[in-house]
């Protein structure tokens, strides 16, 4: 939807997932089926702009993530990141269309989270499916030591919170004690990051 957006705007836009399930609006636009993880199938310096979207949170490998899209991006080019919800915020484990109580993952056991997706099914990356999303255990602290280097500089950066249930530990703080988290990392949801190329 976005790719779509910025093409009727006039500019050149590829789009790459690692599966394809563009919207009708993108069919006719450039696309790569990659594993960003795994590596753009780009030459180095090849955008002026790097933008994902409601992606880093799923990444098996955000590190690596991370390097292709710095490789990819042209010397003084923008980093664009904006995902959420974190997998420690409330509605973090992805399974809030069918199971909408927050802090599922840890109030629940995963053996009992998955068998209501499974029984229920969720529509998710345009089709229904009977397992959530991989969603990585990552903090926002850990996500944003990854682009403090020396080849990228922070334009800004946002951190959404979200408070609203902080009642739920109180009520059942054994079910958060002993993950070596801090009232930070349960509450951070989304972040929002843009960062310029240096080198």
């Amino acid at each position: 939807m976005t790719g779509s957006q910025l093409s009727c705007y006039g500019h050149k836009v590829t789009l790459l997932d690692i599966e394809d399930w563009r919207d009708p609006r993108a069919r006719e636009m450039p696309f790569l089926m990659a594993d960003v993880c795994e590596g753009i199938p780009e030459e180095p310096r090849s955008f002026d702009v790097v933008y994902s979207y409601n992606a880093f949170e799923h990444f098996r490998d955000p590190s690596s993530a991370f390097s292709e899209i710095v490789r990819v991006c042209k010397r003084g080019g923008l980093i664009l990141l904006s995902f959420g919800p974190l997998y420690w915020s409330p509605w973090g484990y992805h399974v809030y269309r069918v199971i909408r109580f927050p802090y599922p993952q840890m109030l629940f056991s995963e053996s009992f989270v998955s068998a209501v997706v499974a029984e229920r099914g969720i529509y998710d990356l345009g089709r229904t499916m009977v397992e959530p999303q991989y969603v990585h255990h990552w903090t926002a602290n850990q996500f944003r030591r990854l682009w403090r280097r020396d080849d990228v500089e922070v334009v800004s950066e946002r951190i959404d919170r979200n408070t609203g249930y902080l009642d739920l530990v109180e009520r059942f703080p054994q079910a958060f004690r002993g993950r070596g988290l801090e009232v930070a990392d349960i509450v951070s949801e989304s972040i929002h990051v843009v960062l310029r190329k240096r080198s």
